[in-house]
């Protein structure tokens, strides 16, 4: 009896199959894992981080943001130019609506939730509001001026970190491909 064409192709068809499964899962796990630092520590893409969200339903992480720019702000709920960033973005036009932001503090949980309210961010249905509870950020980031805005491109490649009084018009223009010049200053 003689054997079909398609049974003596069946299982080269299989290993092939099986090794493209493999190496694509192989390129995933590169993905997740190649290094977010160069050699001289500075940040490449976006990091895989994870912070609870501050009213406690769920976390924030790089897994959960979708393929659109990503901003991430480490704010301090009495520095004044984090209240003004943050009510400058809560009260700005439909343009930053196409940008996921991500803001983060390590301060107790009811001034973090003063600052969302004052400044309207809570509201603000592209703002993720995070805590760094287990002080991490650095870990993640790299640096840590508060305030520090990170900006990172819709295929998650950093493009430039701001300091001290970033506005609105700073994030869009470094997202346009601007380099925007602002000194850091520590807290």
């Amino acid at each position: 009896m003689a054997r079909s064409p398609l049974r003596n192709h069946a299982l080269p068809l299989a290993v092939f199959f099986a090794a493209v499964i493999l190496l694509f899962q192989l390129y995933v796990y590169w993905q997740q894992t190649r290094p977010v630092f160069d050699a001289q520590g500075k940040l490449l893409r976006l990091p895989e981080f994870e912070f609870p969200l501050l009213e406690g339903k769920g976390k924030c992480s790089a897994d959960l943001l979708r393929n659109e720019p990503v901003v991430v702000v480490y704010y301090g709920p009495d520095c004044g130019h984090c209240r003004k960033l943050g009510k400058e973005l809560a009260t700005s036009s439909s343009e930053i609506d196409a940008i996921q932001w991500v803001f983060v503090s390590r301060a107790p949980a009811h001034e973090a939730k003063a600052y969302a309210q004052e400044t309207g961010l809570a509201a603000h249905p592209s703002v993720y509001l995070c805590r760094d509870e287990q002080a991490r950020f650095y870990q993640y980031f790299g640096e840590m001026y508060i305030p520090s805005v990170y900006v990172f491109n819709s295929q998650r490649k950093f493009l430039q970190s701001l300091h001290q009084n970033t506005e609105i018009q700073d994030i869009l223009d470094v997202l346009h491909g601007k380099r925007v010049v602002k000194h850091k200053e520590t807290k």
